[in-house]
């Protein structure tokens, strides 16, 4: 059974996106965030459970091909140097403070799927 995809930038004013590949240039990008539609559904849960005026914000969802290819050429690439290399070691996660981002269990979900997001206010 294929799943429905869901652009999550029309979903809810608390779900915010900021397609991180999409910014950084890859190839086979959309400036989107398109998840499947149980993960939308997971997505509005969690908002739910956000204290008024906190959202969530989304970096990344369903990749192409394409897409998948060039992080794959571009990890691969990084990892021929040598630590001391002069190249980006920050190339796939923007500078995020984590420390703050906390676990919003579904009750009574089992499977969860991961996406990188941050809380927002």
């Amino acid at each position: 059974m294929t799943e429905r995809m869901v652009p999550l930038s029309r979903l809810s004013e608390r779900i915010k996106i900021e397609p991180y590949y999409y910014k950084i240039g890859l190839n086979g990008t959309h400036n989107e965030c398109y998840v499947r539609s149980e993960v939308a559904t997971q997505l509005l849960k969690v908002v739910t459970f956000l204290p008024e005026g906190i959202g969530v914000n989304v970096w990344d969802g369903w990749r192409s091909f394409e897409t998948q290819l060039a992080i794959y050429e571009a990890t691969k690439k990084e990892l021929m140097y040598p630590p001391s290399a002069p190249i980006s070691r920050t190339f796939f996660a923007p500078d995020v403070d984590t420390s703050n981002v906390k676990s919003f269990p579904v009750e009574g979900e089992t499977e969860m799927a991961l996406i990188p997001f941050s809380l927002i206010d």
